[in-house]
């Protein structure tokens, strides 16, 4: 069975009544929560990669720091979704949304009910799948280019090929998911080449059928744990 992936919150608040309101909506949505006094003590803590969600409660020029670091930090491509607790109306560059003082529980469920829901199309879009399987694939001249399927996800594809490839390169090639039967055609473009022939390329055409197909086998390979309660669809 796959592992389920927890989501981790990075809290940086000592006001109780602040920490008392979203922890309990962070547990709600089974989100893992570590609390931080200051802006300034969090930012080795961000340094670790694990962050998906940084709440902050906004004051000071430490904050803005923090936010620099979140800025720089990218954890297996994702950097952590930025929300600000503030008082006043000022904008709060980086950040996903700003919660108002004096916090509700109502406004508060919101807005991290929203970015739940944020931080799991992003790990869906960015994450990839190894699937270490060799294909045949061809270019617009129709050329057989064999190539090794490295890895999967919903946007695109990891592969090395023996022919050089270019950016903007058009492949089309089908791909054998690990514990199916059923084989996914797509037509992917090159994005990027490195020297050791290993490519990036995004996805331009998959029938609708195959896109569920693999989506569905991204999502078993994909475990998020549940909240604990229902979400609004």
């Amino acid at each position: 069975m796959t592992p389920e992936m927890t989501f981790e919150c990075l809290l940086v608040s000592k006001d109780p009544e602040i920490f008392g309101t979203l922890h309990r909506i962070l547990r709600d949505l089974s989100i893992r929560t570590r609390i931080c006094l200051t802006a300034a003590n969090a930012s080795e803590l961000l340094m670790e990669g694990r962050t998906d969600l940084l709440v902050i409660d906004w004051g000071g020029e430490s904050c803005g720091e923090l936010l620099l670091s979140a800025d720089g930090i990218c954890a297996e491509g994702r950097k952590p979704i930025v929300v600000a607790v503030a008082a006043d109306e000022r904008a709060i560059p980086s950040s996903a949304a700003i919660l108002r003082k004096p916090l509700t529980q109502d406004a508060g469920t919101r807005c991290l009910h929203s970015a739940y829901s944020k931080m799991v199309r992003d790990l869906r879009r960015q994450i990839r799948v190894p699937v270490m399987t060799s294909s045949v694939a061809t270019d617009l001249r129709q050329r057989p280019l064999p190539v090794k399927i490295l890895n999967l996800g919903d946007g695109g594809v990891g592969l090395i090929c023996s022919q050089d490839l270019a950016a903007g390169d058009i492949l089309s090639f089908s791909v054998s998911l690990p514990g199916l039967r059923k084989e996914v055609s797509v037509e992917a473009r090159v994005l990027w080449t490195q020297p050791n022939a290993t490519a990036g390329c995004e996805f331009v055409r998959i029938s609708h059928s195959d896109l569920e197909v693999m989506l569905d086998w991204l999502r078993s390979r994909c475990q998020i744990k549940k909240p604990l309660i229902d979400l609004d669809p």
